[in-house]
């Protein structure tokens, strides 16, 4: 009697209420885990290109005894990541990004810093300044902090998710990563994110196959982009 009155209420506000089993890929990629890849324990997250901490207040709010290392480059959206997180238990902020490389590289600092990028994008006038920072590996940061394992790995970077994924060419290989989850362009006129089809040909080298995309920008737009899902077939079935 109370789910019936519950559920009417919701339908009457214009929600309709789902079992997290029946949902259908595409929507959550942690319920799309949970529901075709089994009881797989997702401890260790690294959000490459944290930005100001949406992605790590999420996954607390999913897993909240999980590690999660955070990275950004840039000092002054850093200190807000930092504020936003800093209360998170387990959490390792590192003013840093990542690249093919052990060095430094110069990124355009945009009005909007979810536009900040080491790529030269096309709005030039959406760039407000330039930063130089300091460029980790993924091979290398986990070498020299002991980490044995990336369960998820995210990467939001604008256009520049190759050259992180090659200087994790060590990790990727010695299937040390269970899932990447990074941002990609769909359409072939979008100048700003790194197109799918470079992603996807880059991964399978390492056995790695796609399970959908989220969070769908306009779809009527050059920049049509969205977040993939992948999952290491090496070590993981897809049920």
């Amino acid at each position: 009697m109370i789910k019936s009155i519950l559920k009417s209420t919701l339908q009457s506000m214009g929600l309709t209420v789902y079992k997290t089993r029946s949902i259908s890929v595409g929507n959550d990629p942690f319920i799309d885990i949970k529901n075709h890849f089994g009881n797989i324990e997702l401890s260790t997250f690294f959000d490459v290109g944290a930005n100001t901490g949406q992605t790590v207040s999420r996954i607390k709010a999913e897993k909240p005894t999980s590690t999660i290392y955070a990275f950004e480059p840039i000092k002054d959206t850093f200190d807000k990541l930092y504020a936003a997180t800093k209360h998170f238990a387990k959490v390792h902020l590192e003013n840093i990004g990542f690249g093919a490389e052990v060095g430094t590289l110069t990124i355009g600092i945009a009005k909007n810093s979810l536009w900040n990028s080491f790529k030269n994008l096309p709005n030039v006038e959406n760039t407000i300044s330039n930063e130089t920072v300091t460029v980790e590996t993924i091979d290398n940061y986990l070498s020299k902090n002991d980490v044995k394992r990336i369960n998820f790995l995210k990467i939001d970077v604008e256009g520049f998710e190759i050259p992180v994924l090659i200087g994790a060419k060590n990790t990727l290989s010695s299937d040390k990563i269970d899932f990447i989850y990074c941002e990609v362009g769909i359409n072939k006129n979008d100048k700003h994110h790194t197109p799918f089809i470079e992603v996807i040909h880059l991964l399978t080298e390492y056995n790695f196959k796609f399970v959908a995309f989220y969070d769908h920008s306009l779809i009527n737009t050059d920049a049509h982009y969205a977040n993939a899902l992948f999952f290491n077939a090496n070590i993981l079935t897809y049920q």
